[in-house]
């Protein structure tokens, strides 16, 4: 686990998580190809750049595996700061994404969610880092990592430099 300090310009300092999937070898070329197929004929209204899966598709066996070993992540954070609690994090979206050269990702964040994740599928040469606004900190991440950060945080993905870039992200409440 690698624990990351965001300092937030104007706004109250967070932290991010990041950890390494532990079978992401094996999984990983199965998520890649999943992320293709929901994304191919994606008309998930989006602004973008990249292409989206639905958001609320909760039947994707393999986008429950990471979602599940988020929780497991995340309720072994007994010392975090905000927003860590004892109640059980309920699944709010989960979806995948794939990043074409140029496939950007606007400013935004998840209002509706405690938590928020990107599990990294395929991470080619010139895949863009995850970028958190108020403290311009960019993270690079590797194929298998996932990152996990308090949902209120503004970040955003640059335009890719590389062909498919995948991700899994979702949101996760407390009940």
């Amino acid at each position: 686990m690698n624990e990351i300090d965001i300092p937030q310009y104007g706004f109250s300092n967070a932290k991010l998580y990041t950890f390494k999937y532990p079978n992401a070898e094996e999984l990983n070329p199965l998520l890649h190809e999943v992320i293709i197929n929901r994304t191919r004929h994606s008309d998930h209204p989006n602004n973008m750049g990249a292409l989206m899966s639905e958001p609320y598709d909760f039947t994707v066996k393999e986008f429950n595996i990471i979602v599940e070993y988020v929780k497991e992540v995340l309720s072994n954070l007994k010392d975090a700061p905000y927003p860590y609690k004892s109640d059980p994090l309920k699944l709010v979206e989960v979806w995948g994404q794939y990043y074409k050269k140029g496939a950007y990702q606007i400013s935004h964040y998840h209002s509706h969610s405690d938590w928020a994740f990107v599990y990294y599928v395929n991470t080619p040469q010139g895949s863009s880092p995850l970028v958190f606004d108020k403290s311009e900190k960019e993270v690079y991440s590797e194929a298998g990592e996932v990152v996990i950060f308090p949902g209120w945080l503004i970040h955003h993905v640059p335009a890719n430099q590389g062909e498919g870039r995948s991700v899994i992200s979702g949101n996760l409440s407390y009940e």
